[in-house]
């Protein structure tokens, strides 16, 4: 990609890609052969990040960093590798969570199936409450300090936690997360609340997953042909659970004329959005196809942005506002 731009995440010296190759359908529905081709096809266009995690797919934890590892074999010192470690690999009590054993355990698989001696980011998945946040740091901080990982970061987790995380790195001289990874699109602006204004106090890196709002940024989905169509909507039901809802469908359409008043799709539009907040490092891009994923990579490639336009801005805050609903903060 001509136009592809690099941004330095948080206070890494990683130089990541704007747009971040998602992997989380690879060994499902993206089988090995055309998921192989498509990390060659990404990187080839400029991308040099690459998102995955130990649990992908579902059903077959693992088989994502596997065909990553395979994959970039040839060309491993010129890609960013990013996994994640919590989600359940096992029916054992170590076999998830964020505990000692399961974390070091976990990370020598991770090693393994993406055929690495290091891994440079390293996500908590989510939070686990079972485990003391002062085992958690000193755990990634040996890893960091043993050359496993590079660097770790957090994802899923409340700004609070973050900050306390932040505060005892601190305190106890530990290395600390620095970077986030969440939910960040049209339809779902609640980071911008605290956990934006608090990861650019910190200077911490942040990456965006579900831009597309599981497809419903797409604008396939209508009352009239929802059954029609397959997409992360059908075939994840948290997906569906999150973001198929009237009020949603409601703003999609205004949120096409949005894009129009752009000359843009609504899918480049989406992502154009979220990549003009300066706060943004990095989005992922999910994709169904290699030949949806030259399409989605094609659009970037146009070198279009933004334009500076009030009504734009004003229709797509209206459409927030109102998907948000007015309610009395407790804090000024």
């Amino acid at each position: 990609m001509e136009t592809m731009k690099y941004n330095k995440l948080g206070l890494t010296d990683l130089n990541i890609s704007e747009i971040c190759l998602g992997t989380m359908t690879f060994g499902e529905k993206i089988k090995a052969e055309e998921a192989e081709k498509s990390v060659q096809y990404a990187f080839d266009r400029g991308v040099n990040f690459i998102d995955t995690a130990d649990i992908y797919p579902r059903g077959a934890q693992g088989e994502s960093e596997r065909i990553v590892g395979k994959a970039v074999r040839e060309f491993r010192d010129k890609v960013i590798l990013a996994t994640k470690v919590g989600g359940p690999m096992g029916s054992g009590r170590n076999d998830k969570g964020l505990g000692r054993v399961h974390i070091q355990k976990a990370v020598d698989g991770s090693l393994g199936r993406l055929q690495t001696d290091y891994i440079d980011l390293y996500y908590l998945h989510i939070p686990d409450p079972t485990v003391d946040i002062a085992e958690v740091l000193d755990t990634m901080d040996e890893l960091v300090k043993a050359g496993k990982i590079r660097y770790y970061g957090v994802s899923n987790y409340p700004e609070w936690q973050v900050c306390e995380m932040e505060w005892m790195a601190s305190k106890n001289r530990l290395d600390a997360p620095m970077a986030y990874e969440g939910v960040y699109n049209l339809l779902a602006r609640g980071a911008e609340d605290g956990l934006i204004p608090f990861l650019c106090r910190y200077q911490m890196g942040f990456t965006v997953y579900n831009p597309l709002a599981g497809g419903m940024l797409t604008g396939k989905y209508t009352d009239e042909k929802t059954q029609e169509v397959r997409g992360r909507l059908d075939e994840n039901s948290g997906y569906r659970e999150r973001y198929f809802s009237r009020k949603n469908l409601d703003a999609v359409l205004r949120l096409q004329s949005a894009a129009q008043r752009q000359g843009m799709s609504l899918v480049e539009f989406s992502y154009r959005w979220i990549l003009s907040h300066k706060e943004v490092s990095s989005v992922i891009m999910g994709f169904s196809s290699l030949n949806q994923l030259k399409q989605n990579l094609d659009l970037m490639d146009s070198g279009r942005k933004l334009a500076p336009d009030a009504e734009t801005e004003k229709l797509v805050d209206e459409v927030w506002k109102e998907l948000r609903g007015d309610w009395f903060r407790y804090y000024r």
